[in-house]
């Protein structure tokens, strides 16, 4: 069963998580809000995606991602021409955010919405970044195909 998914929205990388102090003193490690958000998003589509579906994949399985990403605003010329690409902006992504980071993201919100056991099934990864066309497209097309 290959489970199939896009979720519109900005795709944000799952770096290293970040100490904050909680009541009393005590240090909370937790993500930013803005992780917590992409992840809550992705999670709740994947949920949504499973509804009827007999349970988790199991075994081995090949991941499929691409990231579509808003192309910064210096990407484009100014003045009436501001829907134009300037000629020196790059086809692709080849900056943040980094790609490994944004499949972490995707990949813990695939286990917790049970799509799969556990990312250790992960036996093959395919994955890229390209910029949105149009910009309102921005975010990730997700296939778990099972080997």
């Amino acid at each position: 069963m290959t489970f199939s998914c896009f979720v519109a929205g900005t795709p944000r990388p799952q770096g290293s998580m970040s100490l904050w102090r909680g009541g009393g003193g005590k240090e909370i490690a937790r993500y930013p809000d803005r992780v917590t958000e992409w992840r809550n998003l992705l999670h709740f589509a994947f949920v949504e995606e499973m509804r009827g579906r007999s349970g988790p994949i199991l075994g081995a399985v090949e991941l499929r991602l691409l990231f579509r990403l808003a192309r910064p605003r210096v990407h484009f010329r100014t003045g009436r021409h501001r829907a134009l690409l300037r000629d020196a902006a790059p086809e692709v992504p080849t900056a943040a955010p980094d790609l490994d980071k944004l499949v972490r993201a995707v990949a813990d919100a695939l286990t917790t919405a049970r799509v799969w056991e556990d990312d250790g099934q992960v036996a093959l990864i395919c994955a890229g970044k390209v910029y949105a066309c149009p910009p309102e497209e921005e975010g990730v097309q997700v296939r778990v195909i099972p080997l």
